[in-house]
């Protein structure tokens, strides 16, 4: 049975260290989400510290009938290196953002709501080889993987993530 919206709490993992996990990312899967087109192609999230703040500053980037689109934002841990994260990309309005699943390189990220609900898979290169291997992963931490979308990276040298 997968995490619903008012299924059980997701595990995070113990510790994200901000400064390995800033810089950029490439999506490389992701549930349905309002607010990203289905046919968007070359998306990334780039993170960097804010030093005003010290909290992280968010770019999103995707491409949509090739016209760039931009989403930026802002992100605070709930503690000192923890894996809860609270997003927001408008004045007021956070969401969570929860690594559930990180590479021991911090080559790969899984990211989620609290449920499940909302899932993105990211990598720091526009392909990531063992892709199946995590997806299986989520789905057994009970999470319906059947409406991933795949993201594929034109402005790469491949066009294409495999499953």
């Amino acid at each position: 049975m997968g995490a619903s919206q008012s299924g059980p709490e997701l595990q995070t993992v113990e510790k994200v260290e901000v400064n390995r996990y800033v810089g950029k990312w490439y999506q490389i899967a992701r549930k349905p989400f309002y607010w990203q087109n289905k046919d968007a192609t070359d998306t990334t999230a780039e993170y960097s510290m804010d030093g005003n703040t010290g909290n992280i500053k968010v770019l999103n980037q995707e491409y949509v009938d090739g016209a760039l689109k931009k989403a930026e934002g802002n992100a605070f841990a709930t503690a000192p290196n923890s894996a809860k994260l609270r997003v927001s990309f408008f004045p007021f309005i956070y969401s969570d953002y929860w690594v559930i699943m990180l590479g021991n390189n911090y080559e790969y990220s899984v990211v989620s709501n609290r449920n499940g609900k909302y899932l993105w898979l990211l990598s720091r290169t526009p392909i990531l080889d063992n892709t199946e291997a995590i997806v299986g992963k989520i789905k057994d931490l009970g999470i319906d993987t059947s409406d991933l979308i795949y993201t594929k990276h034109t402005k790469t040298d491949s066009t294409t993530n495999t499953k």
